[in-house]
């Protein structure tokens, strides 16, 4: 019978403050998506990061090595959090819509993907191979999901939402408010957190429609967030000479059909990588 094996203790984190910078930096963006799940808000989260950050170098002295730095960073990270929460006291599970939720910020998916290649990295595998391991994992979430659920990231799904990007941005590109209505559920609904509006039903969404497109000349871009197809919209209102940052419309697609559009303001087209003109 042989004795298992007992993995070694992990070196502790160095004491010299620019070398346990560096060490810790690899994890920021795995970290700032940590904190994002647990806050939904893209900025609460970089102040947690901060914070796990400048708690981890503190108490640098009781990290014992029965766990890997990683993991001991992503327990401050979570323990941040869980105190943001409690200060907040918010209650995101009594939420009925986005209205209810003043805090939540999307998130790009290019630092997603950035996400990804990191964690491949650290588990010393490639990229392609990290892919083909989540697109394993998808098919066989989508054969235990309900259907609703099972949607996600099908071909079918993902290409039906690129027709319908392209022709919400065909819409406000052209003025065209009937083209907009018939690519929208009849039960649309449209929120702008923080801001605490509320639009539901193509009966009060189409004439606001009407109106944003007579309010200037548009011009779209798209994207995505949350794995979610996004239009960054850019306004040039009558007098103007440029196209200037304006909003950002989230799609939920359901049933083949826009049923919901999330509206945030323009501070987040530098977190997309976008200009703020054009």
């Amino acid at each position: 019978m042989t004795a298992s094996r007992v993995a070694p203790p992990a070196e502790p984190p160095p004491d010299d403050e620019a070398a346990f910078a560096s060490l810790a930096e690899r994890h920021r963006r795995e970290l700032h998506l940590h904190c994002y799940r647990m806050l939904a808000s893209f900025d609460e989260a970089e102040d947690a990061v901060q914070e796990t950050l400048l708690r981890a170098w503190r108490a640098r002295g009781s990290f014992d090595g029965t766990t890997g730095f990683r993991a001991w960073l992503y327990r401050i990270a979570t323990n941040v959090c869980l105190d943001q929460l409690r200060r907040s006291s918010r209650h995101a599970d009594n939420a009925q819509t986005y209205r209810d939720m003043p805090w939540l910020q999307p998130y790009p998916d290019a630092l997603l993907d950035e996400v990804v290649a990191t964690d491949a990295s650290l588990l010393e595998t490639s990229v392609p191979a990290a892919n083909s391991a989540l697109q394993r994992a998808r098919a066989t979430m989508q054969e235990h999901l309900p259907a609703r659920r099972a949607e996600w990231s099908s071909p079918e799904r993902s290409e039906r939402e690129r027709e319908l990007l392209d022709s919400f941005i065909a819409a406000h590109e052209r003025g065209d408010a009937a083209l907009a209505v018939s690519i929208a559920a009849e039960h649309l609904r449209v929120t702008m957190p923080p801001h605490p509006y509320l639009y539901e039903g193509l009966v009060v969404i189409g004439p606001l429609l009407e109106e944003a497109m007579r309010t200037g000349e548009w011009r779209l871009v798209a994207t995505s967030a949350n794995r979610m197809p996004t239009a960054a919209s850019y306004l040039r209102v009558p007098g103007d000479t440029v196209f200037r940052a304006f909003k950002f419309d989230v799609l939920d697609v359901r049933d083949g059909l826009v049923s919901e559009i999330t509206t945030f303001g323009p501070e987040l087209f530098t977190r997309f990588g976008l200009p703020t003109t054009l």
